[in-house]
């Protein structure tokens, strides 16, 4: 096939979670590096990748059924080329390839030198740019304007029974603390983010392979030292994952939200036991006291999942009572999936689909009920993050909410304020999952704010 004269352009679909969306953006990256410019615009570019999801059915589903709408885009485009990348091909990389032959370019390890190659392979010239090297191959963010998130580790080894993760990405391999520390510093310089969430499948565990030990305090301290960031935000933190001193350390730093994110998935001992995980209802509630009294003012979230194979009614039961205690500012809930290939997925007693999706309904129901709002600080003003704006609306993220998965706050536009600023809002009313609120001022000295 003889190389095509223009620069070509690639868009991207991302699919799945945060950690998935850092590697779409260091493909993209790959792709600049490679002559290939980035496009928004997944209907005019010449390379649409698809970066999917397989962690669950639902996920699944959704990234077959994108491929196969990009693939019918091509019979009204047949130069458009599609490229498919990964945790569902990383899973299923020999049957997808079976069945999906009309796909042009499969990408499981989507390294710059393996992404200059497919490039050639799709019939474009190969090409060499200088942007390859922004912000640690990260030149494309591809979230809310002052957003970033910073991939801590990759991998994970935990023995939960029910999550394919391992199996798809292997064991925990961690970033150094030096190079963790430099790319956060080049988000903010070069991109103006002031929000960098910290992401990874057991940030809990950080370092254990570099160091020994784990070091998740350690690295807290060294990204607290770089100021060129407004605040950071910890998500994904295994039960119990917080010692002390990491517990102290951000009580006392306002440049850490006031915020965690600690997927607890049960109360029962008995089904946490078959999920191969750690506590119970009791010590998960010592816990979070624990964490209240050190961290003032924290928003909890947690992640349930329901419908786990051997759980009873009595077992989910006792998961509502959890709840109604816990009182969590935000909840996520799921009904089981069964994934080939995890221990779950072989165990006794599977519950019946009808029965999870009943009862996560009645969990979120009572979430709903038991909500405490207290964290969210109704009628105080708070410093803030303005991340979109429609219709004369401005939608607005203070330290309790983080982006995609928690509501925000809507305020009335105001002159001169924009997405991307940070403001002083007022939280005046809780509406459903959304706030409404007031922009008293935008925030010149973005970077010298407390909570």
């Amino acid at each position: 096939m003889s190389s095509r004269p223009t620069s070509p352009t690639v868009s991207i679909v991302n699919l799945g979670c945060p950690k998935n969306q850092v590697e779409a953006e260091r493909m993209a990256a790959a792709f600049q590096g490679a002559g290939v410019r980035y496009d928004p615009d997944t209907l005019a570019s010449d390379i649409v990748l698809i970066n999917t999801c397989g962690f669950i059915g639902p996920a699944k589903s959704e990234s077959v059924d994108t491929i196969l709408s990009y693939l019918a885009l091509k019979k009204e485009r047949p130069d458009l080329k599609v490229v498919v990348s990964g945790c569902l091909f990383e899973r299923y990389e020999g049957e997808l390839a079976r069945e999906l032959p009309e796909v042009d370019g499969w990408l499981k390890l989507p390294s710059p030198e393996r992404i200059r190659e497919l490039v050639a392979e799709l019939g474009f010239k190969r090409r060499s740019s200088r942007r390859a090297t922004t912000t640690y191959g990260r030149p494309v963010l591809l979230n809310e304007p002052g957003i970033a998130y910073l991939k801590l580790s990759e991998g994970c080894d935990r023995p939960c029974s029910f999550c394919a993760i391992p199996g798809i990405k292997g064991a925990m391999k961690s970033r150094p603390i030096p190079q963790l520390v430099d790319e956060a510093r080049a988000l903010a310089q070069q991109h103006g983010v002031h929000e960098i969430n910290l992401i990874a499948q057991d940030p809990a565990a950080y370092g254990k392979d570099l160091y020994g030990s784990a070091h998740l305090t350690q690295l807290l301290e060294a990204l607290g030292e770089v100021r060129e960031v407004t605040w950071f935000r910890l998500l994904y933190m295994f039960p119990f994952g917080l010692d002390d001193a990491a517990l102290e350390y951000l009580g006392s730093q306002p440049r850490f939200c006031a915020y965690l994110d600690m997927p607890l998935q049960h109360a029962s001992r008995s089904v946490l036991a078959r999920m191969r995980r750690p506590g119970d209802g009791r010590r998960y509630l010592e816990y979070l006291e624990k964490v209240r009294e050190r961290w003032r003012g924290v928003a909890l979230r947690t992640t349930l999942l329901v419908g786990h194979p051997g759980e009873s009614e009595a077992d989910f039961e006792e998961l509502c009572e959890f709840v109604r205690e816990a009182r969590f500012q935000w909840m996520g809930v799921f009904p089981f999936s069964p994934e080939e290939g995890t221990h779950s997925f072989e165990q006794d007693g599977q519950v019946e689909e009808s029965v999870a999706t009943r009862r996560a309904e009645v969990l979120r129901e009572l979430y709903e009920e038991c909500r405490d709002l207290a964290p969210f600080r109704l009628g105080q003003s708070r410093p803030a993050l303005v991340t979109e704006r429609a219709d004369g609306v401005l939608s607005c993220r203070t330290q309790s909410e983080a982006p995609e998965v928690d509501g925000v706050v809507l305020a009335p536009e105001r002159r001169g304020v924009k997405p991307g600023d940070m403001v002083e809002l007022r939280v005046d009313e809780a509406c459903g999952f959304d706030f409404q609120g007031e922009i008293l001022g935008k925030l010149a000295a973005a970077r010298s704010i407390g909570a």
